[in-house]
């Protein structure tokens, strides 16, 4: 389903994003913020859009509980 192919692309993202990368010798730590929503067929443009905006609220939320 197209949720799961989401949330397979989720975690994919998460494992590639959660390494720092070295700049000058340096390791800085990435931070990043996920959220993902998947239309149902019968939603329209603002419905969408709003389970957007509430997935990009919540991965915010997620990211500020992780460690920096």
């Amino acid at each position: 389903t197209h949720a799961q192919d989401a949330q397979k692309l989720a975690a994919r993202l998460t494992e590639a994003l959660t390494s720092a990368i070295a700049i000058d010798g340096n390791e800085v730590p990435l931070r990043y913020q996920l959220g993902s929503a998947v239309a149902e067929t019968s939603m329209d443009a603002a419905e969408i859009m709003h389970e957007a905006e509430l997935a990009a609220n919540q991965g915010r939320s997620e990211n500020d509980r992780l460690p920096a």
